[in-house]
């Protein structure tokens, strides 16, 4: 079994952990040393820097060369060129990936880069119309298989990128808005694979939330039941049981809870949802109470993330109160006590806690 990878600040934190269970006499020196031995420093790599950088510069030459030569090209050879240049990098990625991994990792970053910029290029040689988004869900979903095949977590993630770009800019829906749905259950088993990274999870989840409102914004959803849904999601995120990095579920759960959250601390999305209530003003705040009250509760256990949600909502409704009534400058410099009373209080509890805010 190999050695953990941490950064060299968990390193030294665990160091001085040990050093303390060993003068409690809990472990002998030789142990301590054994159990550091477990692990090593994650230290940035420079030659595969390089390597991806050098990557990243042929890919766009290739694709300026053939831009530039555009006009001079036929429509047959300019296709021949880009199948030409994506077969060829890929084989080289193929045939350097044991002998050479990171030069391996170099061809096949070219090879990605190549795909996406023929997606465009083909599409302009045969006039093909519709919104320039659905050329970032070819490449996204055609970046799938590559990224699981070679096991590389940096072209996983940027299929991830590609699709997110997909869904924020498809204003209509289509047929080929439904394959997210599909898309979505192979990434988590792709990410599985992968050793169910972190940023794997992340981006996961990030996909699943954009697909969501996406479908709830293209079906015309009112916005006041788009944020009781996502509302609901958090809350599911938070408390979900999962096998795997439930401190990511854990934290985007949160903060999607909180999102949603304070948008319902507005009267006016109560009343626009509801035409018997005249005026939201009353049912927001019977929510506000609740939400802050839940956040409270959270920070109680040490939460940062729900002590930013607290500081955005007071100051939300301190905004709307008095922003029209006071001088300028004494509403700013209140707005400066409330920030610093509130950075007191976080600081409190990290003393508490012994200095550091943590995911319970």
């Amino acid at each position: 079994m190999g050695k953990r990878k941490i950064s060299k600040n968990n390193l030294n934190f665990l160091e001085e952990e040990l050093e303390f269970i060993k003068k409690e006499n809990l472990i002998t020196s030789e142990q301590k040393v054994e159990i550091l031995d477990k692990y090593d420093i994650v230290r940035l790599n420079f030659v595969r820097i390089i390597l991806t950088i050098g990557a990243v510069l042929i890919g766009l030459g290739i694709i300026s060369f053939i831009a530039s030569n555009w006009e001079y090209i036929t429509k047959t050879q300019k296709v021949l060129m880009i199948i030409g240049f994506y077969i060829v990098s890929n084989v080289l990625s193929y045939k350097f990936e044991h002998k050479y991994p990171k030069t391996s990792k170099s061809f096949l970053y070219i090879g990605t880069l190549i795909y996406g910029a023929g997606i465009f290029l083909i599409g302009q040689i045969f006039n093909y119309g519709g919104h320039f988004s659905k050329a970032f869900l070819f490449w996204g979903v055609g970046v799938i298989p590559v990224g699981s095949l070679f096991k590389d977590k940096l072209v996983f993630i940027f299929s991830h990128i590609c699709l997110l770009i997909y869904l924020a800019n498809s204003y209509h829906l289509d047929y080929l808005s439904y394959s997210t749905i599909l898309i979505i259950p192979i990434l988590y088993y792709i990410n599985k694979n992968l050793g169910n990274s972190k940023v794997g999870t992340f981006f996961n989840n990030l996909v699943s939330l954009s697909s969501v409102l996406y479908f709830l914004n293209n079906y015309n959803v009112d916005e006041f039941y788009i944020s009781v849904t996502f509302l609901i999601i958090g809350v599911f995120m938070y408390y979900a049981k999962t096998s795997f990095n439930r401190d990511i579920f854990k934290i985007q759960g949160l903060i999607v809870f909180g999102i949603s959250g304070l948008i319902l601390t507005d009267p006016y999305s109560w009343k626009e949802s509801f035409e018997f209530i005249r005026s939201g003003v009353i049912i927001s705040l019977i929510f506000s109470l609740l939400y802050v009250l839940y956040l409270f509760h959270e920070t109680n256990k040490g939460n940062l993330i729900s002590l930013i949600f607290i500081c955005i909502t007071i100051i939300r409704y301190y905004f709307d109160t008095f922003y029209d009534f006071m001088p300028k400058s004494m509403f700013f410099i209140t707005s400066g006590v409330i920030l610093l009373l509130f950075g007191h209080y976080f600081e409190r509890m990290r003393n508490k806690r012994g200095g550091e805010f943590i995911e319970e």
